[in-house]
């Protein structure tokens, strides 16, 4: 289940970006005129370059998920009251002394 979740977090990435850059190609394609771009707000200019952009950040976030670790299978996360802290905890615990960090 957590490999089919990646997958489709990776496909909504790169859909995500696709999208993105088809619609900044064509708003710059529309917008920036000599006759048009006087008329528009920077706002709407900012906009346009963010959505340009954006496929940028896409790729860098599908990069860091692609570098962080897979999660591991802990049947005793879904115990009642078990937070990140109390997870992290037991797993320390139940690290030998030699393995843990100092």
């Amino acid at each position: 289940m957590q490999r089919f979740v990646i997958r489709v977090r990776r496909v909504g990435l790169a859909a995500v970006a696709a999208v993105s850059l088809v619609t900044a190609i064509v708003l710059i394609w529309l917008l920036v005129r000599p006759e048009t771009l006087g008329a528009i707000g920077t706002v709407y200019l900012v906009l346009v370059l963010a959505l340009a952009v954006f496929p940028l950040a896409a790729l860098a976030a599908w990069w860091f998920d692609r570098r962080s670790p897979e999660p591991e299978d802990d049947t005793r996360a879904h115990e009642p009251g078990a937070t990140d802290s109390a997870r992290r905890h037991r797993r320390l615990r139940d690290q030998p002394r030699s393995v843990r960090r100092s």
